[in-house]
């Protein structure tokens, strides 16, 4: 898979959702409610250049504006392309206390049995790398989030199997504005949780789309799978069985052959054999030659429509 071949969707994303309110807010782990009053300053008097307080990570709200997936089906894989619009809504950076993350973005699990974990292809584009951890299914960022937006994108895939694939994505920051674009002719998917709504064009190609809310804690789940995996398995299995009855039916006939082949051959020899007895019983002068020509005329006949 080419990464950069995604890069230029999110713009094209961000167009067709609007702008959209601001929903979703959830506060990271041990996070506390900040008065007014420790909004004036940060831990041990610290400032930023520009004079406003810092907030420590346990003490902030990170806005999650949209979400957005987009999913393409190549070599036997779905290619994920994952759009995370944040909000720092504050007027100071959220900073890392004590190595308490500053964002985390949980990863998608899949039903296949073989490759239930999604494979990142790269590092989340809008997070500087120094500060990611990749903690079980989860990424972890401790690094300085500043006022205003800070858009991320992640670039994964997860395995294909026949009949397609069950995803769950757990919700960390729930959004009003959570939406998946799955390749129209390329990935069908079916999901309870989320409307239909009408397809788009981007980058040359036609997406499906389903859209909704989401809220913290919660989880998506959804159905893809290539159009060539929708049969269904009953019908697989049918056609498995016919052609095992076929393959029986022939096996039985080569066999069948076979058998009468050397049936036929086995009383060629008795009739040969049965000949020469004749005639050395007219010989020895044991029999009539009128009983020696009919007897020899019907085994002789019998010889000839065997070896026809």
């Amino acid at each position: 898979m080419n990464p950069f071949r995604f890069i230029i969707l999110p713009a094209g994303l961000a167009l067709i959702l609007g702008a959209g309110p601001l929903a979703g807010a959830l506060r990271l782990p041990e996070a506390r409610a900040a008065s007014p009053e420790q909004g004036s300053g940060p831990p041990g008097g610290q400032a930023t250049s520009g004079g406003a307080a810092q907030r420590p990570a346990d003490k902030a709200e990170l806005r999650l504006t949209r979400n957005v997936m987009t999913i393409r089906l190549e070599k036997g894989s779905y290619q994920v392309m994952e759009l995370l619009d944040f909000e720092n809504p504050g007027k100071a950076p959220i900073v890392s206390k004590d190595g308490a993350p500053t964002i985390r973005i949980a990863l998608p699990a899949s039903s296949n049995v073989r490759n239930p974990e999604v494979e990142v292809l790269s590092a989340p584009h809008g997070l500087d790398r120094k500060f990611l951890q990749f903690t079980g299914k989860e990424i972890v960022s401790t690094e300085t989030i500043p006022p205003g937006r800070k858009l991320i994108v992640l670039l994964y895939r997860m395995a294909d199997e026949f009949g397609g694939i069950t995803v769950e994505k757990p919700i960390l920051y729930g959004t009003d504005n959570f939406a998946i674009f799955p390749e129209k002719g390329g990935v069908q998917l079916s999901t309870g949780s989320l409307n239909r709504l009408e397809p788009v064009k981007m980058q040359d190609s036609e997406f499906d789309r389903f859209a909704g809310a989401t809220r913290p804690g919660g989880k998506v789940r959804f159905h893809i799978q290539a159009p060539d995996s929708l049969a269904n398995p009953t019908q697989f299995y049918a056609a498995l069985g016919g052609l095992f009855l076929a393959g029986a039916a022939v096996t039985l006939w080569v066999r069948g052959r076979r058998r009468r082949k050397l049936t036929r051959g086995i009383e060629r020899e008795e009739l040969v054999a049965g000949i020469a007895a004749l005639d050395d019983r007219l010989a020895l002068g044991e029999m009539t030659p009128e009983d020696h020509r009919a007897e020899r005329a019907g085994r002789l006949a019998r010889l000839r429509e065997l070896s026809g």
